[in-house]
């Protein structure tokens, strides 16, 4: 997982700077540099790198273009291997857990602004479509179970996606190779997580009220749920205290009563979603019988809290934008929260309620699946059951009913 883009080397000086760039932001994914102190570095003269791109977000949308076409190649690649749908479907994980990773599949998502976000994200949606369409393939084959397309799809690329974040790295200080992170990550789709899977997580899913946290809408509440949603949806550059406190019916003045910054705003949302996250595996943890039981609870509640009130978590690519300080703090709790779920699926497999599984492996699986809202052709109802779905017994179709 650490081929240079495009796997060439650069041909021409387009190639050159984008391969430049690539490696700058391999290295610091929030270096801060301009156009012209890239040209520095190439020994160019600026004007030479004005002359392909704009703007440094032209520049990033230009390399996430690469790394957007290249899954596309690599889905045509993977539809000639397989017999059907679903072994195309794993074909096309193999390939692209051997390729490139990059944080700028998704942070580009959260940085740039204007016609340059809209760019990347439908790179990304003709990603996701491209894979729908093999899985409603699969649901009519048979091979893979009875489930939006479109959800299907999305689990699949933010999986991979949660692998190719630089930030994602619980796997890689485990010292995972790219073959085992494949293995673990076929096996979950033939089979989720459960040992047994005519009941993995025994009647508490079932009768699970649909939300267990209880959140006082207090003024400043409600504007850290809007703002949330602002950056969620917007990115970071173009969400504007203005205009969220327009939104909300309030002053500017009344607004950084709350917040004196926009930084001070987000480092107030990122805690917001970070203080949710425990409450959620505290609550989980309490309830369950077993580990196994707290790993699914934990997911069902964070899908649930997507799903309904009180609105989406921070996406924790946005912490990324904090500053170093409030980052580093950020990313430390975050790390803890995550390892704690690491520990449950290790608990798990040892009492024998998970098949043998590499925990660091799947955890960001399991994070994925729980914590990023998902946009499906059915706004309605069912979300988080057929996540749930996925989940416990996998995206293969066999298991028991």
């Amino acid at each position: 997982m650490s081929a240079e883009v495009a796997n060439l080397e650069p041909t021409s000086t387009r190639e050159k700077i984008l391969s430049a760039t690539e490696q700058l932001l391999r290295k610091d994914p929030s270096a801060d540099f301009t156009l012209k102190q890239l040209a520095e570095k190439l020994g160019l003269h600026y004007t030479a790198v004005y002359h392909y791109f704009h703007n440094r977000d032209d520049l990033e949308a230009s390399l996430i273009e690469i790394y957007t076409e290249r899954r596309s190649r690599l889905l045509d690649e993977a539809r000639i291997r397989g017999d059907s749908a679903f072994t195309q479907l794993m074909e096309y994980v193999r390939l692209v857990m051997h390729e490139s990773s990059t944080s700028l599949i998704i942070r580009g998502r959260s940085t740039l602004v204007g016609p340059y976000r809209r760019r990347v994200i439908r790179l990304y949606q003709r990603n996701r479509a491209e894979l729908a369409e093999l899985i409603n393939q699969g649901v009519a084959d048979k091979s893979i179970i009875p489930i939006d397309p479109q959800l299907a799809a999305h689990l699949v690329v933010r999986i991979l996606d949660r692998f190719a974040y630089q930030e994602e790295a619980v796997f890689t200080e485990a010292g995972l190779t790219a073959d085992r992170l494949t293995e673990e990550l076929v096996a979950f789709f033939k089979g989720g997580i459960a040992a047994d899977t005519n009941d993995p997580g025994g009647v508490l899913l079932n009768s699970a009220p649909r939300s267990l946290l209880s959140l006082q809408e207090t003024a400043l509440e409600e504007i850290l749920r809007a703002t949330t949603i602002a950056f969620n949806t917007r990115g970071w550059r173009k969400t504007s205290i203005p205009d969220v406190a327009r939104e909300l019916g309030l002053s500017k003045t009344s607004f950084y009563r709350y917040a004196a910054s926009k930084e001070e705003l987000l480092n107030q949302c990122a805690h917001r979603t970070l203080n949710l996250i425990a409450q959620i595996r505290q609550v989980s943890i309490a309830m369950s019988d077993n580990p196994l039981q707290a790993v699914l609870l934990d997911t069902y509640l964070s899908r649930q809290l997507l799903d309904h009130a009180p609105g989406p978590l921070l996406s924790p690519y946005l912490f990324d934008c904090l500053s170093t300080e409030h980052g580093r703090v950020a990313w430390d709790i975050y790390r803890a929260y995550r390892k704690v779920l690491i520990e449950l699926l290790r608990d798990s497999v040892k009492a024998g309620l998970i098949r043998p599984l590499s925990a660091e492996a799947v955890q960001p699986m399991i994070t994925a699946m729980a914590y990023i809202p998902f946009q499906t052709s059915d706004e309605s109802q069912g979300h988080a059951d057929q996540v749930m779905q996925v989940l416990a017994f996998g995206l293969a179709k066999g298991y028991p009913n």
